[in-house]
């Protein structure tokens, strides 16, 4: 082979290196371009997803106080229930003693009078 075959040649090859590095470029400007937008995709639902943290924890606050106000009044409620419960008995003696001597004697009951609210012990207890 002379000079010029082999100048030839290695030019030939020489080109083709620079073709395989220009495209290897390409390709690395573009897998680069294509990460830097994944990067910025995922940034961008990161935040989005942050945000949405914020916002549902911010739910389970005002859910948390909902529930910690309704308890509130339901134990406030109960309350006022229990007491009435307590005195219901109360309530019932006052609108039927008045009148329950008399019924009990129409109906043929010999009865001389009546008390409320009689303790007695016995044995030490009540």
């Amino acid at each position: 082979m002379n000079d010029n075959t082999l100048n030839d040649q290695a030019q030939k090859t020489w080109e083709m290196l620079q073709h395989f590095i220009s495209q290897s470029e390409k390709r690395d400007k573009a897998y680069e371009k294509r990460i830097f937008e994944i990067n910025q995709e995922l940034s961008s639902r990161f935040k989005e997803t942050d945000q949405r943290f914020k916002e549902t924890d911010q739910k389970f606050k005002e859910t948390s106080q909902l529930i910690k106000e309704s308890s509130n009044k339901a134990d406030k409620y109960l309350g006022k229930i229990h007491e009435f419960d307590r005195n219901w008995g109360k309530l019932v003696e006052s609108l039927v003693a008045p009148s329950i001597v008399k019924q009990f004697q129409k109906e043929k009951f010999e009865i001389e009078g009546m008390s409320q609210r009689m303790m007695r012990r016995k044995a030490g207890k009540t």
